[in-house]
């Protein structure tokens, strides 16, 4: 039988799917108040995708503060500049650090000006690290810190989750992440004035269909199985593994069956991420000594996710190679995004002019490659990875 391992997707019970369908009344101000809970914060609200979440956040801020240009990696998810460009503010670009694959500080410190209203550390593929030179330094230009946690729902740097160090976070309840409501974002809060704006924002919102998205979490469960994954991956609409720059999306609250779903997914929140702690951390030990890649070596204060094992090849044409055994022997292997941000079409008149140059942003375009690590894997297709890198690291 067809076999194809999905680059990313988490598993999810039928008893989850149909009890989310007959949740209470009001299952979005337990699943609120749960999320508080689990990170230890104030306020949290739910809407309809990390990059309305991104959205809403700086249409906010913008109210606060007589200033437009929000600084991001060079690098990153399509959807973050898509967000900054539908709240009306312009985009600059900084490039990365390799160490961390988020932005590089001493770049960032020379593109912090008095128009700056907001700095985006990302966390790629649910990677901790320490963010605190990025906060020091936004601290005393009065520039909010809003943390991308799209990908590191979990996650801890320290004795703190990441999302809780910021003046706000979001993260993305997306198909491919740590857990989901097929579509979905969360906002987290511990600024009262921001708050306050927020729900101002989010009260006259409409909800997202229940049924609807019953249905969407059927289909999800059902065809994300390797043996049947081929299906949509084969239906162009799902746009399944596509990167987008547009401003063509809605800002929905989720439905009340997405606040339940969510709610249930996230009391299996830790066992999930071991799942991939676990699988990546074998790849890492059995790859660690290949001499044609390199894997970001994690701090002891960090406690990573892994969301996906990123590794770095030396060179591109070696990349290419491995990428696309990996893709014949159907084993889920990505490349992520297709390109550094400055080059995509359209963005243009959104950017901030700059001379800078993005040189480690366009190094991970073209020699990063990303190995699955949810659930679905078994160990034969561990060793089925492991081998092919093995055998093109030689």
């Amino acid at each position: 039988m067809f076999k194809l391992i999905p680059p990313a997707g988490t598993k999810i019970k039928f008893k989850e799917i149909f009890s989310s369908l007959f949740s209470e009344d009001r299952a979005d101000e337990r699943f609120k108040q749960e999320l508080c809970n689990y990170f230890k914060v104030k306020d949290c609200f739910l809407i309809s995708s990390g990059r309305a979440a991104l959205t809403l956040i700086l249409k906010v801020l913008k109210k606060m503060r007589a200033k437009d240009e929000v600084i991001i990696p060079a690098y990153t998810c399509f959807s973050v500049p898509s967000a900054i460009a539908k709240a009306g503010l312009k985009i600059c670009l900084c490039d990365i650090s390799l160490e961390t694959f988020d932005l590089d500080v001493q770049k960032l410190s020379k593109l912090i000006n008095k128009n700056t209203l907001a700095v985006l550390p990302v966390y790629h593929f649910g990677l901790a690290h320490d963010i605190s030179e990025i906060i020091k330094l936004c601290r005393g230009k009065s520039v909010f810190v809003i943390e991308d946690v799209a990908q590191g729902m979990g996650a801890r740097f320290g004795n703190k989750y990441l999302g809780t160090s910021g003046d706000l976070s979001f993260f993305s309840l997306g198909r491919g992440k740590n857990i989901t409501t097929i579509e979905g974002g969360v906002i987290l809060s511990q600024n009262e004035e921001i708050s306050f704006l927020l729900k101002d924002e989010i009260i006259n919102l409409k909800k997202e269909n229940s049924i609807e998205f019953f249905l969407k979490t059927l289909f999800y469960k059902i065809f994300l199985n390797p043996r049947l994954f081929w299906i949509p991956e084969k239906i162009p609409a799902l746009e399944l593994g596509e990167s987008k720059f547009s401003l063509e999306f809605d800002l929905f609250s989720l439905s009340e069956y997405q606040a339940g779903l969510g709610s249930y997914l996230l009391q299996r929140l830790d066992e999930i991420n071991q799942v991939r702690i676990k699988n990546a951390l074998d790849l890492i030990s059995a790859l660690k000594d290949s001499n044609k890649i390199s894997i970001l070596p994690s701090s002891k204060d960090a406690y990573s996710i892994y969301l996906r094992l990123p590794i770095l090849f030396k060179d591109s044409t070696e990349r290419e190679k491995a990428f696309q055994l990996l893709k014949r022997k159907n084993l889920g292997a990505s490349k992520m995004y297709p390109t550094s941000l400055e080059k995509i079409s359209g963005i243009e008149s959104y950017l901030v002019p700059d001379s800078s140059d993005f040189l480690n942003s366009d190094l991970l375009e073209k020699t990063l490659l990303t190995l699955p690590t949810h659930q679905f894997l078994s160990k034969n297709d561990l060793n089925e990875i492991i081998k092919v890198i093995g055998e093109e690291g030689k």
